[in-house]
């Protein structure tokens, strides 16, 4: 990786001689996105006991995502939801009250699944398709780029893309955005020491040129810093540490795990602040408390698999504003059915950490999950020894993130399952599947079914008894 002057353009970006993607649309796309504008309108919030977000009036929007994993043959579900994305994007900011701009979009890495040339080109050929004039759009890469050559990754990137480096140092509206591409050794697994000393010298130059140090300076990469965000324990690098930590006013998004956005887990802030930016593709995720590695989702009623069988009805992407205070003010979006996918993210101010409010204190003040009164479970037909009980979903303000079930045998716990919630789906499903093996006839069984939340908050059960 070679260093490179950082030289600033007439236009207000700084760049490692890097070039910006910026391209216009043809008049079939316009005419499509402005009927996307009558689907999707602008949000409207109550306002906030500070003020915002109801008079929050947005000078710059970007959308981010990440692992879009564009292949060179077979699904084009990627492609199409790539395009949705541009789509719903400009849908939303053109029906904004104030300010219709979509000043940038940022994919924190995996933009491709192997990083062919072929892979590659067609990400950037739905990119020339899908965006205005105006609007930014820059990728880095992450470690699927490594996989079909990593000794050649690089340069293939700046041949399709344009651009000068892997990596870029832009402003937009007073803004300062750093992308940082991963490029450790040939796997793309982290970050070099020439990485690493670039990405202390942006974040200094960023920081020294708000005198006021109250305006976010927003950094992608596609590996978070680990004990951040959700996924962080388990998709992460240890390559950032102690870089990060030096700025309170660092944004930080990132990707590689493929975990769901709309938890609330998936907002970290500490040292800084930091969003997992989900996916495109199929969606990974943790069993909270119960399971240390991940899972994937298999159904709409709960299922889910061990060995890799993915499911790819879940894709998510971010649209971020922010005023010219530096507040932001953050929108979760399902590109499935373009609808928002959780309540809007406000954060005032990155200026000062003690004000931090997405902070991990947030698991002791957490809701606990609640059954109704009117929830119950209901006896499917034994067959074969398996036995399945539909149950109602609890409810619970952070959302509940899976549940636990117990089979007893005349008082004795034989067997335990998990199913998960679905919070990832939109609309979330009413009701949920669980099963359970090797049950005897002439016995006497009761299940028991706790909701369990992102912060590891366990209802109460609802509970049945059954004689076979």
């Amino acid at each position: 990786r070679k260093e490179k002057t950082v030289v600033r353009s007439t236009i207000g970006v700084y760049m490692r001689n890097s070039e910006i993607l910026i391209a216009s649309i043809s008049i079939a796309s316009l005419v499509l996105v402005s009927v996307l504008c009558g689907i999707y309108a602008p949000y409207h919030e109550e306002p906030a006991e500070d003020g915002g977000p109801e008079d929050f009036v947005p000078i710059l929007r970007f959308a981010v995502a990440s692992d879009v994993h564009i292949d060179d043959s077979g699904s084009v579900l990627e492609e199409e939801r790539l395009a949705k994305l541009f789509e719903y994007a400009y849908g939303y900011a053109d029906g904004h009250e104030t300010y219709n701009s979509l000043d940038g979009v940022f994919f924190a890495g995996d933009f491709t699944n192997r990083g062919t040339p072929t892979s590659m080109r067609k990400f950037f050929d739905i990119v020339d398709d899908s965006v205005r004039d105006g609007t930014v759009v820059r990728p880095v890469l992450g470690n699927h780029e490594f996989y079909f050559d990593g000794s050649s990754v690089e340069d293939d990137f700046l041949t399709v893309s344009g651009y000068d480096s892997p990596d870029a140092h832009l402003e937009l509206n007073g803004y300062h955005f750093i992308l940082l591409s991963a490029g450790k050794g040939n796997h793309g697994d982290g970050y070099d020491e020439a990485a690493r000393t670039w990405l202390e010298k942006e974040l200094e130059k960023a920081y020294s040129d708000d005198r006021t140090h109250s305006r976010p300076i927003f950094v992608f990469t596609h590996h978070a810093v680990k004990g951040t965000v959700y996924g962080s324990e388990l998709w992460y690098t240890n390559d950032l540490d102690g870089i990060l930590e030096e700025y309170e006013q660092v944004v930080h998004f990132s990707g590689h795990s493929h975990f769901p956005i709309n938890d609330p887990r998936s907002i970290w802030q500490g040292d800084f602040t930091a969003l997992n930016t989900g996916t495109l593709s199929y969606a990974e995720m943790d069993l909270a408390g119960i399971r240390d590695g991940y899972v994937w989702p298999a159904d709409h009623e709960g299922g889910y698999d061990l060995n890799g069988r993915r499911m790819t009805e879940t894709a998510q992407f971010y649209i971020v504003e922010v005023d010219s205070k530096g507040s932001i003010l953050i929108h979760g979006i399902d590109i499935i059915s373009g609808e928002p996918v959780m309540e809007p993210i406000y954060i005032p101010s990155v200026s000062d950490n003690r004000d931090f409010t997405y902070t991990d204190d947030r698991r002791k003040t957490a809701d606990t999950p609640e059954f109704s009164d009117d929830d119950g479970i209901v006896i499917e037909p034994i067959v074969n020894g398996e036995v399945k009980l539909r149950f109602t979903q609890a409810d619970c303000d952070d959302t509940v993130q899976h549940y636990v079930a117990e089979l007893y045998e005349n008082g004795t716990l034989v067997s335990k399952e998990y199913c998960l919630s679905g919070m990832f789906f939109n609309p979330m499903p009413e009701t949920l599947v669980v099963s359970f093996d090797g049950i005897g006839m002439s016995k006497e069984y009761s299940v028991s079914i706790f909701a369990v939340s992102p912060w590891e908050k366990r209802s109460e059960p609802i509970s049945v008894t059954f004689t076979t």
